[in-house]
């Protein structure tokens, strides 16, 4: 069992708090997005690929908890499965360590830190 500082529970729960207009087609859009970005660095630049990896995990686990889509559990279970499993759950993380410190706007249910 992993134990990081931010759970899932947690990740889920600050989405809540943050983005509270957010509805599960958009946050598909956004998985496809940070999937996009992290295949963009595999093979080229693994910390930035780890990094991308953190925001994959954490849009699919907003999904997951939040909206119970299987496109968030599965994606979850295979980051799961990866050797790099560890680094990426250390950059996610980081990574909410640094989202909960940043201003966030809406635009059209669109949710960017600015």
């Amino acid at each position: 069992m992993r134990k990081n500082k931010w759970s899932d529970i947690r990740i889920m729960e600050w989405s809540v708090e943050v983005f509270p207009g957010l509805r599960c087609e958009k946050q598909i859009k956004k998985l496809e997005e940070e999937l996009c970005e992290a295949e963009a660095e595999y093979g080229k630049n693994r910390e930035r690929w780890l990094e991308e990896m953190a925001d994959v995990s954490i849009v699919a686990t907003v999904l997951e908890y939040r909206f119970r889509s299987k496109i968030g559990a599965m994606i979850g279970r295979y980051i799961e499965c990866l050797p790099e499993k560890n680094l990426i759950f250390e950059a996610r993380d980081k990574k909410m360590d640094v989202n909960i410190m940043r201003k966030w706007s809406n635009n059209n249910g669109v949710y960017r830190h600015v």
